[in-house]
């Protein structure tokens, strides 16, 4: 899965995402999108409050 990324941040990737659905709902049309979190995007979203939830939620 890791040689789809570009190389230099292959190193840096601390978490994939997989984001599941169905394209108009319709049961024969699956759709999967792949995200990544990298580290030096973690250390700038990451929060005292909840130091970990930057690492886990791709939102941040």
């Amino acid at each position: 899965m890791l040689q789809w990324f570009p190389v230099e941040l292959r190193t840096e990737i601390c978490a994939l995402s997989f984001h599941i659905w169905r394209v108009e709902n319709d049961k024969r049309r699956p759709y999967v999108a792949i995200g990544h979190d990298i580290k030096r995007q973690y250390e700038a979203e990451r929060r005292l409050a909840d130091p970990g939830e930057a690492r886990w939620y791709s939102a941040c």
